[in-house]
């Protein structure tokens, strides 16, 4: 399970994030137990997470009832993405008026 520092936050939505990068984690998909056993919380309330997550489309219930990543995930990184670019765009143009150099970004995508 992702330790988490005590927030104050809401306890359930930090429990989708431990269970959205544990899924990820494990390659985008699991079984409820899989799941149970990596975050430790009972199977009950792993499933009424997950069941609210699969109409909004976060995740999806395969035929073979395991829980992988669900497609509006990517609606969020590519944003997250595009507002990384943006906010990494400001510094980028003050490297290149202070060494008076090209700059530019990249991003690890695992080992890539």
């Amino acid at each position: 399970m992702t330790t988490r520092p005590a927030s104050g936050g809401v306890q359930s939505v930090e429990r989708v994030f431990d269970l959205l990068e544990v899924i990820t984690a494990a390659g985008g998909e699991m079984s409820l137990s899989e799941l149970s056993a990596a975050v430790r919380l009972p199977l009950p309330t792993i499933h009424r997470l997950l069941r609210t997550l699969v109409p909004s489309g976060y995740v999806r219930q395969l035929p073979n009832r395991n829980y992988a990543l669900g497609p509006r995930l990517i609606l969020l990184g590519e944003a997250a993405g595009r507002q990384f670019g943006s906010a990494a765009r400001s510094r980028l143009d003050e490297l290149v008026q202070e060494l008076g150099e090209s700059a530019n970004m990249a991003v690890l995508d695992g080992q890539e």
